[in-house]
């Protein structure tokens, strides 16, 4: 039998699971910066970390979207893995197949900040552990972000991407991000206006309530006739929040090696 959320243990905002959910965040960040200390100069174990990761996160998507459909009566196109903190599993797996250069370099970036600015975000208010009835898909909403800042920060610290050119770095990571957000608005709009009860929300930018912080006070549900602007201020929010992690990164990098030098 499927474990349910009674009404007294249900997750909320600042309750004891979404507390308990942001201090494992610390911690799965902190362990992906040791792990990235420990095996900097090793590429095998490098590897090796990479791809535990992208199985562990196969393994976690193709369980949930089995999960769904089986509670549907049938595959729910909603669910396909077309969301920021989900595209992780469609790029790693090519940091590990590519030689280095500007289109690695890119993709690393996207991981290192603009996907690990997504799995931060997400701790500020993680409705999709929230609004399930389901223990299993809570923890497991829980678990996949743990995954993705563990793996962020392991890489910033493998790939030494704080030491890199950062314009370079920051805009080819943010162009990843854009071809993806392109074809999730896309995907949105053309689901919309064919099937518009299917409620597609890829990116959390589709005609559904906005749940982005400070932007949702502009922009409580897109209209098609306010779309593009909608989407242009979301560019530029994203924008700012990759910029940001890049900074925070770079202050806790100073402040440990004044801690390490004391």
């Amino acid at each position: 039998m499927i474990s349910l959320w009674s009404a007294e243990l249900q997750p909320k905002l600042f309750g004891w699971f979404h507390i308990l959910g942001i201090l494992f965040a610390i911690a799965a960040g902190y362990g992906g910066v040791l792990l990235g200390r420990k095996f900097k100069d090793n590429k095998k174990g490098v590897s090796v970390c990479l791809w535990t990761a992208e199985i562990t996160l196969i393994v976690l998507e193709v369980a949930k979207e089995i999960f769904y459909a089986i509670e549907n009566g049938g595959y729910r196109w909603d669910m396909f893995p077309m969301q920021i903190c989900s595209i992780i599993v469609f790029v790693l797996p090519v940091v590990m197949l590519i030689k280095d250069g500007t289109v690695k370099d890119s993709i690393l970036g996207f991981l290192g900040f603009c996907s690990l600015a997504g799995a931060i975000f997400y701790f500020c208010n993680p409705t999709a552990a929230f609004n399930t009835p389901y223990v299993l898909l809570s923890v497991h909403s829980f678990l996949w972000h743990w995954i993705m800042i563990a793996t962020g920060t392991f890489i910033i610290v493998v790939y030494g991407l704080l030491g890199k050119k950062k314009l370079k770095l920051l805009v080819g990571a943010y162009a990843v991000w854009f071809v993806f957000a392109v074809i999730a608005a896309v995907a949105n709009n053309v689901a919309y206006a064919v099937s518009p009860e299917l409620n597609i929300d890829y990116y959390h930018i589709g005609y559904v309530k906005v749940v982005y912080p400070i932007l949702n006070i502009f922009f409580k549900t897109p209209e098609p006739y306010t779309y593009i602007p909608f989407f242009l201020c979301f560019m530029v929010y994203f924008a700012l929040g990759t910029v940001g992690i890049y900074y925070a990164a770079k202050g806790v990098e100073k402040l440990n090696h004044k801690i390490f030098r004391k």
